[in-house]
């Protein structure tokens, strides 16, 4: 059965017909736990319907200015009229541009970066282009992504991610081989199910002098009953309808 070509949430629709990625619980999980306190200007890397964008938007103080980056043309219209139909036009900018042209030749520097990026391995099975562009990781890998984001973030700044468990395992340690001055700062696990394994993992990376082990947590989307868990219900109700 074909989504249909809207989502509404209680202060903000979002349209994803035009979208190889549509609304999905790892844009939502993202968008409600980034840490937006204090934050001045916000970067969302791949922006794709412009939903972090504008969870964010809806979170952050009312001075607070959002940049999204979209390379995928479709996705990028999109974005732009999600934001002109929400009450946060004046504070979110959409740019169509590849995510590391923009840190590379952006002088803006954030307080809080985030990305969903794509996370499948291998496009060969994959027919429609924008949605390659969307779900596959192709040449740039996590970790390329991350010193991406690192050029543009402020000192005191915050990149988060939201990746699949073995992916984010995998991005601490390609981090650590590396001379940048990040350091992962915090794991979530991200459980889908009451009892199951973790399946996501939300990541928190900053400049730390002495690199310490990273503050550990854990997230349950759904109870047994596949309800939602009393452990996202407080991040989840500000968005959802029915909660």
């Amino acid at each position: 059965m074909a989504k249909a070509a809207c989502f509404q949430f209680k202060q903000f629709k979002i349209y994803h017909d035009r979208c190889a990625m549509k609304v999905g619980t790892d844009g939502v999980l993202l968008g409600a736990w980034a840490d937006v306190a204090g934050a001045n200007r916000i970067l969302d890397l791949g922006c794709g319907t412009g939903l972090i964008a504008l969870m964010l938007a809806q979170r952050s103080a009312a001075d607070c200015q959002i940049v999204g980056v979209e390379i995928e043309e479709n996705a990028y219209c999109q974005a732009l009229d999600n934001v002109a139909i929400s009450p946060w036009s004046a504070r979110v900018t959409i740019y169509h541009q590849s995510m590391q042209q923009f840190c590379r030749q952006s002088s803006q520097r954030f307080d809080l970066i985030v990305a969903n990026p794509p996370y499948f391995e291998s496009a060969s099975q994959c027919r429609d282009q924008s949605r390659e562009t969307a779900r596959y990781v192709g040449d740039l890998s996590h970790l390329d992504w991350l010193l991406a984001a690192e050029n543009c973030l402020s000192v005191k700044g915050k990149i988060q991610f939201v990746l699949p468990f073995q992916a984010g395992i995998c991005l601490q340690q390609q981090l650590s081989a590396t001379s940048s001055k990040l350091c992962c700062t915090e794991v979530c696990h991200v459980i889908t199910k009451e009892g199951k394994m973790p399946q996501r993992m939300l990541l928190t990376f900053a400049f730390l002098a002495n690199k310490t082990s990273p503050k550990q947590s854990e997230l349950t989307i759904y109870d047994q009953q596949h309800c939602y868990h009393s452990n996202v219900i407080p991040m989840f109700k500000p968005f959802y309808l029915k909660l």
